[in-house]
C-alpha cells in the first residue's frame, strides 16, 4: 500500500492550523483562497491554503488532507519563487508570465486571496505587486491556432469513429466525449484571453456574459443518449472556436505543427503547400 496517514489536521480547527504554522520558522507565509479566504463556505467547500516556506527540507508540492473534517487542500511555495513573481515585469522579454493553466490559478490565488500571516511582509508585496500589473498573458496565436486545431481533430475523429456499429468503438465515443468537452470548456476562455479560474467561476462568468453557451453545455452534460450528446458536442466545438474561424468540414485538411514554432497562417499554408507537394507526380 502506498503512503497515506491520518494527520492531526483532522480535529484542529483552521486558526488552530495557523496558529502552529507561525510558530515555525521556515513558515514565511499562509494565504486563504477562494470561499476559505472570503469567509463564504458552504457545507461542499473544501479549505485552500498556500503555505509558503523560506526552507523546504522534502519537495512537497500539494497536501490533500482534512482540516475540522473539512477537506482541504494546502499549496506549499518558496520564499524565492514569491519573490521571483514580484520582481517579473510584464513587457519583459522571454518574461515567464502565465497565459493558462496551473500558474494562472497562483497567480490568481496570490492576487486575490487573504493573508493570514507574513512573517516578513512577502506575500504583502507580491500581492500589490499583482493588483498594480497587467500580469496576465493571453494566448498567443499560436496557442490559439493550436487550440482550433486541436478541437477540429477531437471532433472529426469522434464522428469518424461514431459511424461504427461495433459496441466497443460506441464505447469510445462515450469515452472520448468525456474528456474532449472538458478541454473545450476551458479553451472557451484561452481563446477569449480569458484566465481560467475554475469551474464554478467559468460558470459564473458565462452565467453574466454568455447564457446560451452555458445553457448549451448544460444540455450536453444532462443529455443521456449518445447520438444527441455528439450533436450538442458539435455545436459547443462551433462556438467555442467562433473567435478564431470556421470548423473544418468534412473534406477539409489541417496541419499543426512542433512545439515553440513561430506561427502564421502563411505557415500552416506552406504546410498544406508541403503535404501536396509529396502527392506530386
Amino acid at each position: 500500500m502506498l503512503p497515506a496517514s491520518i494527520s492531526q489536521s483532522n480535529n484542529l480547527t483552521l486558526n488552530e492550523i495557523i496558529a502552529r504554522l507561525m510558530l515555525h520558522d521556515p513558515v514565511d507565509g499562509v494565504l486563504l483562497m477562494g470561499s476559505t479566504g472570503k469567509h463564504t463556505l458552504s457545507p461542499a467547500s473544501d479549505y485552500d491554503l498556500v503555505v509558503v516556506l523560506s526552507s523546504q527540507p522534502e519537495p512537497i508540492a500539494l497536501l490533500h488532507t482534512l482540516i475540522d473534517q473539512r477537506l482541504a487542500e494546502v499549496y506549499f511555495f518558496s520564499t524565492n519563487t514569491l519573490d521571483q513573481i514580484a520582481n517579473e515585469q510584464p513587457n519583459a522579454q522571454g518574461g515567464a508570465l502565465p497565459s493558462a493553466g496551473d500558474r494562472v490559478a497562483f497567480y490568481t490565488w496570490l492576487q486575490t486571496g487573504q493573508i493570514a500571516f507574513d512573517r516578513n511582509g512577502r506575500l504583502a508585496r507580491v500581492q500589490q505587486h499583482l493588483r498594480a500589473t497587467e500580469w496576465f498573458k493571453p494566448s498567443d496565436d499560436a496557442q490559439r491556432y493550436a487550440i482550433w486545431f486541436g478541437h477540429n481533430y477531437n471532433l472529426k475523429h469522434t464522428k469518424w469513429i461514431a459511424r461504427s456499429n461495433d459496441p466497443l468503438y460506441q464505447r469510445e465515443v462515450d469515452i472520448r466525449l468525456l474528456f474532449t468537452v472538458n478541454f473545450l470548456f476551458c479553451d472557451y476562455f484561452h481563446i477569449r484571453g480569458l484566465p481560467w479560474q475554475g469551474s464554478k467561476a467559468a460558470m459564473r462568468w458565462l452565467e453574466a456574459h454568455d447564457p446560451a453557451f452555458l445553457k448549451l453545455f448544460h444540455s450536453f452534460l444532462d443529455a443521456t443518449n449518445r447520438a444527441d450528446k455528439l450533436a450538442i458536442y458539435e455545436q459547443l466545438v462551433s462556438l467555442t472556436l467562433a473567435p478564431i474561424g470556421q470548423m473544418l468540414n468534412d473534406q477539409q485538411s489541417a496541419v499543426n505543427f512542433a512545439p515553440d514554432t513561430v506561427f502564421t497562417p502563411a505557415l500552416a499554408e506552406r504546410g498544406l503547400a508541403f503535404w501536396e507537394s509529396l502527392l506530386g507526380e
